[in-house]
């Protein structure tokens, strides 16, 4: 079929295609792993988060932070900066 298309290359279409598959191959790997380490990180912060909660509990203590009751008074805007 490459043949048809492109009668005067010589390119070979069985090594082109296994090279670029070996490259997505390697590519997606790269992608996989990080969502692996992603997903793991969220397990533990959701563990972490369960023990904060658990602990509050057996304290008797209780935390709610809302935006509202924070003072926010001290802190100051950035100035926009301008598209270079």
């Amino acid at each position: 079929m490459l043949e048809k298309v492109l009668p005067h290359a010589i390119l070979k279409a069985k090594l082109n295609l296994e090279s670029r598959i070996r490259t997505l191959k390697r590519d997606w790997t790269i992608v996989y792993d990080l969502l692996n380490i992603v997903e793991e990180i969220d397990a533990k912060n959701v563990a972490i988060g369960n023990n904060l909660e658990k602990r509050n509990i057996y304290c008797g203590c209780e935390y709610e932070v809302c935006l509202d009751e924070m003072d926010v008074s001290a802190t100051q805007s950035q100035p926009l900066k301008p598209n270079e």
